[in-house]
């Protein structure tokens, strides 16, 4: 699964409308849909607001709520750019389409190297990035060790029986306890960056140690 960007399976399951009304309408097909729930793919901006028409609700409930540490990206992206203009390499080169004709295209060297310089920045600044929230579209009890092995704090499928959508797990609370429940996944997601950030800390429980106590002979 992709980043989550869009968040249009939940808004539409608070409807009536199937994915399958909702692609005919659109003018898709009802697979592309089924990519935007798995994030394989993502819609584009313009899909997003015609279905926050259809569903009548605002655009940014459609899209997941992405927190980003700052860390002076795009100041020193725009510096690699002056830094490689200077060096001499073009931003366009003569290339050919289809046709055989002759077009200007980015100079896929120039493009690499602003590539490569994002993710050697964004891996010399990770240890002040937080990770992603884990989620996990099963129930609690469904999901096996092997698929959070590793794994801290995670969102996951509330049960069939209860009021709320989402669960969160601690795993230093418990393999089977849930810390908290929401109906919104938003929700959810935002109450685990506060305990990644720390302004939300847990005792964990320690069971009682008995003290032996040793009869001396009298």
């Amino acid at each position: 699964m992709g980043r989550r960007i869009n968040n249009i399976e939940e808004e539409l399951g608070k409807t009536k409308l199937t994915a399958a009304a909702l692609a005919l309408y659109l003018d898709i097909n009802e697979s592309t849909i089924s990519k935007w729930k798995s994030h394989t793919e993502e819609p584009a901006i313009k899909t997003v607001d015609d279905v926050g028409e259809v569903l009548e609700v605002n655009n940014g409930k459609l899209l997941i709520y992405n927190e980003r540490t700052q860390t002076g990206l795009a100041d020193a992206l725009q510096n690699k750019y002056k830094e490689l203009l200077k060096q001499g390499i073009e931003k366009k080169v003569l290339s050919k389409n289809s046709k055989g004709n002759p077009i200007m295209v980015n100079n896929p060297v120039f493009v690499q190297a602003l590539q490569i310089f994002v993710t050697q920045h964004k891996k010399k600044h990770s240890n002040n990035l937080l990770p992603s929230p884990v989620i996990i579209e099963k129930k609690l009890a469904d999901i096996e060790d092997k698929e959070i092995e590793g794994v801290k704090i995670f969102i996951c499928n509330g049960p069939n029986d209860a009021a709320v959508s989402h669960q969160v797990v601690n795993i230093d609370r418990g393999r089977c306890t849930a810390i908290a429940a929401f109906n919104e996944l938003k929700d959810a997601e935002n109450y685990v960056d506060m305990v990644l950030r720390g302004y939300i800390s847990f005792e964990i429980e320690k069971s009682p140690v008995t003290k032996k106590t040793s009869s001396k002979k009298k």
